[in-house]
């Protein structure tokens, strides 16, 4: 019976840790976030800094050795597309955004539905929908890694993936002055970051 109730405790002890964690990750991301918008040109440096951990491997392809985790990287254009973006805007004249706790989303428990996009989406098109009376423009994009709010800001500014870079367009948005973030757990060490700008 004793050894129930530190099962249970340890388990109440767990689940309130992992919420702090997620928590000041939204914080610092939010930070992140700003930074971009605001100090550009102070970006660069941080830009310089990740690709140090640029790597091409025996099969020729091109990752980003950083955290014990090898990251696919597309081109190394997207590094100097940005670094060319950045240098160029002394001032991008962006206000920071406010995280506003109605731009967040309740994420599911199961890691198969946590990473559908086509369920996430839904989510995205319920809130605009709620609201659209607070909201005259809306953005949404998900990032999967780590739980480390710099490199997650950093992946989704590079915007790698998609040559359109959407995830950089929302954030360097100047019509969206709110932000909502949402992070699960999809195993350990992998996470599911979801951002709704407004």
């Amino acid at each position: 019976m004793e050894s129930t109730i530190n099962e249970t405790a340890n388990e109440l002890n767990s689940k309130k840790q992992e919420i702090e964690k997620s928590r000041a990750f939204c914080q610092e991301l939010l930070k992140e976030f700003n930074f971009i918008r605001t100090k550009p040109k102070s970006y660069l440096k941080k830009i310089e800094y990740y690709e140090q951990f640029l790597k091409m491997t025996q099969e020729g392809a091109l990752i980003m050795d950083i955290e014990n985790k090898k990251i696919g990287i597309n081109t190394y254009s997207s590094f100097e597309e940005l670094t060319k973006l950045f240098d160029n805007e002394t001032n991008l004249n962006l206000k920071p955004l406010e995280f506003q706790e109605n731009l967040t989303v309740n994420l599911p428990n199961d890691p198969n539905v946590l990473q559908s996009f086509d369920y996430m989406a839904n989510q995205f098109v319920m809130k605009k929908l709620g609201l659209s009376d607070q909201y005259f423009h809306f953005g949404f994009h998900s990032e999967f890694g780590c739980r480390n709010p710099e490199l997650s800001a950093f992946m989704q500014i590079l915007d790698d993936s998609n040559v359109n870079r959407p995830r950089r367009k929302n954030i360097l948005n100047g019509k969206f002055s709110s932000v909502g973030i949402s992070i699960g757990k999809i195993s350990e060490n992998h996470y599911a970051c979801y951002v709704i700008f407004g």
